[in-house]
């Protein structure tokens, strides 16, 4: 709390620091304690060994700083263990596992942690470029989160570290479910978050800005004759749909190109081969169904893939998914005014680009028609086709009982310049946004979008923050 709200003082957080200490022993010494219990009681050594390896990043930390390093950060930061560590003893038949994941990613915490210091000015050492990033391409713009995002979201994004209590909780929960993915087997990792996923969407369910948005979204597309019977058992499973997106998120990082490959039906991957024969690539429209990631994994498998980016807050949480998607084999270009120059260079490189086009996230989009009620909806996907001679072809993923996923690309709509750009902008955007409609009905609950998208949407947001 003092940290949130400035005013903390050294004797503070001296004293935090050895509560930590302190609560760490605790916890952890009662976990020893249970395990003592067990038929196998040595596995008591394997939670007094986390302890140690705990109690020894304190060590190191003050070490690296008394030797004129940076040691902050790191693999498995506090947060990040009490995570886990609820997890296992939330399953507690992953609980030895999940010690041994903490055992041994906090005991590379501190080599992770330690870095040469930089003076104020002075740029960092550049750590080798990735071939899969665009930090040389493209700087690093701030992106704009929409009419609603108000002036402490804009100083949060002028300060890199995490500003608030609850956007540590959110960066440490995301970061241990992708270090649970990548660190056990899948199947272990699977049936973790198979488990977590009930609890995540009950969370989902549990914040109101979520359901109330979803409401609304869902009563676009489902009509106004749906009942509010039939709308609050659709809102649950869209919350069963999101929980699920983000569980298997977490576990992408650790699947092999075959089976990322093995995990979705495509139909209509012919017609981005055929686009790109062209050679002035192709752009996949899409909005937010399904496990997009997931899909975007697939494609860049069979194409060189492009994805745009919106910058998140916190900063840290906007880092990792990135390195999530680099990691997925697609390039990021992150919103701002010079992704549209970036995106051209890579369509002259006749790359795919996907594009996620049904939020208007800077509200300087293009007026269309969409569901029934006025809006904006981004118009860089025309702007860009118009401009490289790229075509368009509508896509979608999608949750699938059959089998696992599907993901759908339609055939290109039609670009073809009639007269000015900006008159051609808006008949290109309404056609798209139409066949993005028919995606959206394919499976309403999967249409994870959770921000105003009419002018509706802004007008009950903001009752609603004011009640």
């Amino acid at each position: 709390m003092a940290k949130a709200s400035a005013t903390s003082t050294p004797r503070g957080a001296f004293f935090d620091s050895v509560s930590d200490r302190v609560s760490d022993a605790f916890v952890l010494g009662g976990v020893a304690w249970y395990l003592a219990t067990w038929k196998h009681g040595h596995a008591a050594v394997l939670a007094l060994a986390v302890l140690a390896a705990s109690m020894l990043i304190s060590y190191e930390r003050a070490r690296a700083e008394s030797l004129g390093f940076q040691a902050k950060g790191g693999l498995m930061e506090r947060a990040e263990r009490m995570f886990l560590l609820g997890v296992g003893l939330a399953f507690g038949v992953v609980l030895v596992p999940v010690l041994w994941v903490m055992l041994v990613l906090t005991s590379l915490h501190g080599r992770a942690a330690v870095r040469p210091r930089v003076a104020p000015g002075q740029r960092r050492p550049a750590l080798g470029p990735s071939a899969r990033t665009l930090a040389h391409v493209a700087a690093p713009e701030r992106g704009r989160r929409g009419k609603l995002a108000g002036e402490a979201r804009r100083a949060a994004r002028a300060h890199p570290a995490l500003t608030t209590l609850a956007q540590r909780a959110e960066f440490a929960a995301y970061r241990a479910g992708s270090l649970v993915g990548r660190a056990l087997p899948l199947s272990a990792a699977s049936a973790i978050g198979r488990a977590t996923q009930p609890l995540l969407a009950r969370v989902y369910r549990g914040r109101s800005d979520m359901t109330a948005m979803a409401t609304r979204h869902l009563r676009h597309v489902l009509g106004p004759e749906v009942s509010e019977a039939e709308l609050e058992r659709q809102v649950r499973r869209l919350m069963d749909s999101y929980a699920r997106y983000y569980m298997e998120l977490f576990l992408l990082p650790s699947m092999s190109p075959s089976e990322i490959h093995d995990s979705t039906e495509f139909e209509g991957i012919e017609n981005v081969h055929e686009a790109r024969e062209k050679g002035n690539g192709v752009i996949i429209a899409m909005p937010h169904t399904g496990n997009w990631d997931l899909a975007g994994a697939w494609v860049a498998q069979v194409a060189p893939c492009t994805a745009v980016v919106e910058r998140l807050e916190p900063p840290e949480l906007y880092e990792w998914f990135n390195a999530v998607r680099h990691r997925l084999g697609f390039d990021t270009v992150p919103l701002g005014p010079q992704a549209g120059a970036t995106l051209m260079r890579h369509l002259r490189d006749n790359r795919a680009l996907g594009l996620l086009c049904d939020r208007d996230i800077g509200g300087t989009g293009v007026e269309v028609e969409f569901f029934g009620e006025r809006t904006t909806l981004p118009g860089g996907p025309a702007t860009l086709a118009l401009r490289a001679g790229a075509p368009i072809v509508p896509s979608a993923a999608f949750f699938d009982d059959e089998v696992g996923h599907r993901g759908v690309i339609g055939t290109p709509i039609d670009t073809e310049r009639t007269g000015r750009l900006r008159d051609d902008v808006v008949r290109v955007t309404q056609t798209l946004t139409s066949e993005l409609e028919k995606l959206i009905r394919r499976a309403p609950t999967q249409w994870h979008n959770f921000q105003p998208t009419w002018p509706s949407d802004v007008d009950a947001a903001r009752e609603q923050h004011y009640r």
